[in-house]
């Protein structure tokens, strides 16, 4: 194998594995590359006497070690800390107003299950209070999300 077939395989294999990012791939190739001549290696896989498998065995260990490094520079900014997480976007809404106006438009253990979600209750702490499975509070969550949408949005003035 010449170099050029050996940089056209590589290529190849990592355009498979990154889900064809053409850009990704050469690097990765790359790296392999370097790495193979860093050990020594690079003349062997031309002249044949390492096998394919042991070739993109080493080609898969350059991958996973990318995907680490990417993974670590993600998750830390310049100084080492955690980005911060920023809370999800949601409209001003006044909540005690928009209590108010569910007051007596809910049953009881509606009213029971929605105070205790806000307080972030646990599916199966609610369901032993109500006596319900943990799926059914789930299940029960959702209709009652529905109806709360359903009922703010034709309040008026909304």
């Amino acid at each position: 194998m010449d170099e050029l077939e050996l940089r056209r395989r590589l290529v190849a294999y990592f355009g498979v594995v990154t889900f064809g990012d053409p850009e990704m791939s050469d690097d990765l190739a790359h790296d392999t590359w370097v790495l193979l001549k860093e050990r020594k290696e690079l003349d062997a896989v031309l002249r044949g006497e390492r096998s394919e498998a042991w070739l993109f065995l080493t080609a898969r260990h350059v991958f996973y070690q990318a995907l680490r490094k990417r993974k670590r520079e993600e998750s830390l900014d310049l100084d080492g800390q955690p980005p911060p997480i920023a809370p999800p976007e949601t409209p001003e809404v006044d909540v005690a107003a928009a209590l108010e106006f569910l007051r007596g438009r809910l049953t009881p253990d509606e009213a029971r299950h929605l105070r205790w979600r806000l307080e972030r209750r646990s599916p199966g702490w609610i369901g032993r209070m109500l006596g319900l499975t943990r799926r059914a509070v789930q299940r029960r969550d959702k209709e009652l999300i529905l109806k709360v949408r359903a009922l703010l949005d034709r309040r008026p003035g909304s």
